[in-house]
């Protein structure tokens, strides 16, 4: 538990700690070769926070957030804009192109446009800015 175990040392130097996250990608991370721990590694890795912070609540963000994701006037650029901070779930996507009511044409011409892409994330299906629009 190396890296976990330098961590809970760096956090324990702190003066004043109320809580420390343990989080885990839930969308496709940035980098291709970064994967989720295994539940087994989470687990080992709050229990040395555990044992390792006494008095800080430590905390695991390891689930889907939701998807209430504001759709204004602009349906394309506000998709753009979010996609701009993170990947969405499908069913996110799809959610909010409901409540404006469009429909996934909306989402389709973006990708034949190129300007976002569809991949797959841990058995999920989720749209993210190619990496040539990111961040500019």
């Amino acid at each position: 538990m190396g890296d976990v175990d330098q961590v809970a040392e760096y956090l324990s130097s702190l003066p004043k700690l109320d809580v420390a996250y343990i989080s885990v990608p839930t969308r496709p991370p940035a980098e291709e070769y970064a994967e989720p721990p295994s539940d087994e590694f989470i687990n080992a890795a709050f229990q040395v926070f555990s044992k390792r912070l006494p008095g800080t609540q430590v905390a695991l963000l390891t689930g889907y957030e939701g998807s209430d994701f504001f759709a204004g006037n602009n349906i394309q650029d506000e998709i753009l804009s979010i996609l701009a901070v993170h990947p969405m779930r499908e069913d996110a996507m799809l959610d909010v192109l409901k409540r404006s009511g469009r429909t996934i044409d909306t989402i389709d011409e973006l990708v034949q446009a190129g300007r976002v892409s569809k991949v797959s994330f841990m058995g999920r299906m989720f749209y993210i800015l190619p990496p040539r629009l990111e961040r500019r």
